[in-house]
């Protein structure tokens, strides 16, 4: 009995052991794997030769930003390296070649199994190439299959060609939408969202409570699509010369698919072999044999120069916290340079209207576009409404000021009352807050503030009328200072109560029937 409880122990005693050191190896065979992978995939310098040919093949996956993350650029699914090239560099690369002596032109070659984080990197790929051709070098693209997007970004070029078996993909634009109201009816769930009426635009909830696509979202992203759509075929007609309305109807009938079907409508300008291509890019002054892909080229590029002294503008890419080495936040750092401590971070997401456009204009507007109470801008026959004229952004304030204006620009004359001052109220570690109104108009303005170990309030008077109300800790009556400042009521009387208002304060006698009645 003693012999077999000894055997079994180590059976299992060695079974465990096996099982420790071949995991081990296991582990540290695949830690070298990702570490070889990551190791081939970093950037290295390539020596350009004269005639060398920029070869754009989307190795690279192109993405708007860098990452930190250092095994950003691996795929654990594939365990292989996956190259990121950011934006930048890659426009960057592209108007340094035009200005580089060795490089004769660019060969778009879209088959490097990369590809773009979103279409609107596509389109900034497209508009460098676009300003690449103006130093008189050659733009020539080739591959076998091109993908709608593909041949949007090849469409740039010179000369377009395609392998004769090769194919191409003109069809058009659609959006889809997954919806799972259906299964959460089989496992008898219910989601619960808020949606107000007015806001039948906000659709991301509509797959959790909706079967279909409701018809405000379905029309929204028709728009969406025929947008995207229209930036695609403006495009292909203006660089291939091909009606848009021609566009439209290939797309409709599937009529381009073949090489034959593309040289025959115009999308292309030959079918070749790719030992042919080499013979063209001979033609035209370049050694075939001398290419650089966007991503070597973008590596060897050295610093910005022109960016050292010059006036620009710097993107930076951040992200983290001020914290001491336990990872606790001490303290924030303002652009003055002063150091404030604190022990916790209160982050509050708000609105900053794009007002470039107007200022460009030359619509007066600094942190918003100014309006009069007419809701028009400093610019004959110009309106504005919404977040961007710096008055309330809720849905039901802006949609006020658009009626507002739109029956002024008809010709009605329509004074725009703002119906709501500003409030927000929030809870933070039990310690209860309300704002009301304007607290950053302190000019003019005589500020009164009342403070205890309990609580904090401020008030904003200016010409008689309370303009801003802050309470912390104790919130009580809001609702009468909301009604002060949203009716202008005035208080200059009241100053010496200010913080112990009630409605019963502006309680009184109406001189002409002598009936008691509220004075607000």
């Amino acid at each position: 009995m003693f012999i077999n409880r000894i055997m079994n122990f180590l059976k299992v005693f060695l079974g465990c052991l096996l099982a420790v050191v071949a995991g081990s190896i296991l582990t540290f065979l695949f830690w070298i794997f990702v570490l070889v992978g990551i190791a081939g995939s970093m950037e290295t310098p390539t020596i350009v030769k004269p005639g060398s040919v920029l070869r754009i093949d989307l190795a690279e996956t192109l993405v708007d930003s860098p990452s930190n993350d250092p095994f950003a650029s691996f795929d654990f699914a594939a365990m292989q390296p996956m190259p990121r090239l950011p934006l930048y560099k890659a426009l960057r690369a592209v108007e340094a070649a035009a200005a580089a002596d060795r490089i004769a032109g660019i060969c778009l070659r879209p088959n490097g199994g990369g590809g773009f984080e979103g279409t609107a990197l596509v389109e900034e790929l497209r508009a460098a190439i676009a300003d690449f051709k103006r130093s008189g070098k050659f733009v020539v693209a080739y591959n076998e299959y091109y993908t709608q997007g593909d041949y949007y970004l090849a469409s740039v070029a010179d000369s377009v060609y395609m392998q004769p078996e090769g194919s191409i993909e003109w069809s058009g634009l659609s959006m889809s939408v997954m919806f799972y109201k259906g299964l959460f009816d089989k496992l008898d769930l219910k989601a619960e969202v808020f949606r107000p009426a007015s806001c039948k635009y906000k659709s991301a909830v509509e797959p959790y409570v909706l079967s279909a696509m409701s018809e405000a979202n379905r029309r929204q992203m028709q728009a969406l699509a025929e947008s995207v759509w229209g930036t695609i075929v403006e495009a292909v007609s203006a660089a291939r010369g091909i009606a848009p309305e021609r566009l439209n109807l290939l797309a409709d009938e599937l009529a381009v698919s073949l090489p034959d079907d593309a040289l025959r409508h115009g999308f292309i300008d030959g079918i070749l072999y790719e030992d042919e291509l080499a013979g063209v890019l001979e033609r035209l002054g370049a050694d075939p044999a001398q290419s650089v892909s966007l991503g070597e080229y973008a590596a060897g590029l050295g610093p910005d120069a022109s960016n050292v002294l010059a006036p620009q503008v710097a993107v930076v890419y951040a992200d983290g916290a001020v914290v001491d080495g336990e990872g606790n936040i001490t303290e924030v750092i303002l652009s003055t340079g002063e150091h404030v401590p604190c022990d916790f971070i209160i982050m509050a997401a708000g609105v900053r209207p794009r007002i470039q456009i107007a200022q460009a204009s030359g619509i007066k507007a600094e942190r918003a576009i100014e309006v009069d109470d007419h809701l028009r801008t400093s610019a004959p026959d110009v309106y504005a409404a919404g977040d961007c004229t710096g008055l309330s952004g809720v849905w039901p304030d802006a949609m006020a000021q658009g009626k507002a204006a739109a029956e002024n620009m008809a010709g009605i004359d329509t004074v725009y009352e703002k119906p709501y001052p500003f409030k927000n109220t929030s809870n933070f570690f039990g310690v209860t807050m309300l704002s009301v109104g304007r607290l950053d108009l302190t000019e003019g303005a005589e500020i009164i503030v009342h403070k205890t170990d309990k609580e904090y309030k401020k008030a904003i008077v200016k010409d008689g009328k309370l303009t801003g109300y802050l309470s912390m800790g104790d919130i009580s009556n809001s609702g009468l200072y909301l009604h002060l400042i949203k009716n202008g009521i005035d208080v200059s009387g009241k100053l010496d109560k200010i913080f112990r208002l009630s409605f019963a304060d502006f309680y009184g006698v109406n001189q002409k029937n002598g009936e008691y009645v509220y004075t607000v």
